[in-house]
């Protein structure tokens, strides 16, 4: 992946084994919203746009973490 070719990417089943790589990413995509679990339901959102807001919901009956993200576009 040429990282300058993208300007948001989701990574999905984002466990303790990305900690480096995202690190590695911020050069490309300082603005992150991560949540990193030991199972297969982690997320990370990287842009190179600034993410003014973040929230974490849960749906009736759902058991998996949604996610709400704005990217304020230039």
């Amino acid at each position: 992946m040429h990282a300058a070719n993208y300007d948001i990417v989701v990574l999905l089943e984002t466990g303790t084994a990305f900690e480096g790589l995202l690190e590695q990413l911020k050069e490309h995509f300082p603005h992150q919203v991560v949540h990193i679990e030991n199972s297969p339901f982690g997320l990370a959102v990287l842009s190179r746009w600034e993410i003014s807001e973040s929230s974490e919901f849960s749906t009736e009956g759902g058991s998996f973490p949604q996610y709400e993200i704005k990217v304020k576009r230039p």
